[in-house]
């Protein structure tokens, strides 16, 4: 099977930073902020092609097609289809950064992206880590990302999915900046049984994402 070259979708809560302060990717705690979130822990992430991985190394249609054999070739070539539309995105996720002006993302919200931010080389900073229940930002944290948004120059504050962007608007409005605007990326946390029944893929809110990706990078 070919070697993974970027991670799958994994609902895995496992907290192991301490709070006290913002991390980017190899950093200390920045200037102190206590009501800031350390975001460098492993959360449910988002990562737009590890199923790749997956099927590669048998796990699609090698199994389907043990059991049933008559149609094996059928389930091979779907995996081998969505492989490549993988391929193809992971192409356009790579080329949406590498074009991209700005470096870091800034989420007024939760962070259940860090190994997309890994995987495509991005820094962040966020109001939340992880998949925190927390819905209310302290004044520290609000004015710790107005500070950031102003000294990066990112014309963008990410929200989730669902989410009202009640943070995202007020970091907005602290840093005073009318420039900036809110972009939604979808966790796929929320997606629901009705949502699949409709024709919701994986592939469809990648594809998404990468829009508000591109908008936040731009």
């Amino acid at each position: 099977g070919q070697v993974e070259f970027r991670r799958h979708l994994v609902p895995a809560e496992k907290h192991h930073g301490e709070e006290g302060g913002f991390h980017e990717k190899g950093e200390d705690a920045l200037d102190g902020q206590r009501g800031a979130e350390h975001v460098a822990d492993k959360p449910g992430v988002v990562a737009p092609v590890g199923t790749e991985f997956e099927l590669e190394n048998d796990a699609g249609g090698d199994t389907y097609g043990e059991i049933d054999g008559e149609n094996a070739g059928y389930y091979e070539s779907n995996a081998d289809a969505y492989t490549e539309k993988l391929k193809t995105l992971d192409k356009e996720y790579e080329e949406a950064v590498n074009n991209g002006t700005y470096k870091t993302l800034v989420f007024g919200d939760r962070f259940p992206f860090r190994y997309l931010t890994e995987d495509y080389g991005l820094d962040y900073f966020a109001a939340f880590k992880g998949c925190s229940a927390e819905s209310e930002a302290s004044f520290e944290t609000i004015s710790f990302l107005a500070n950031k948004v102003s000294e990066l120059g990112v014309p963008c504050v990410i929200a989730l999915e669902g989410s009202d962007k009640k943070i995202a608007k007020t970091v907005i409005e602290t840093a005073k900046n009318n420039a900036l605007s809110v972009v939604t990326l979808n966790s796929m946390q929320t997606v629901t049984q009705k949502d699949v029944n409709a024709g919701t893929t994986y592939i469809d809110i990648a594809k998404s994402n990468l829009v508000s990706l591109k908008k936040a990078l731009a």
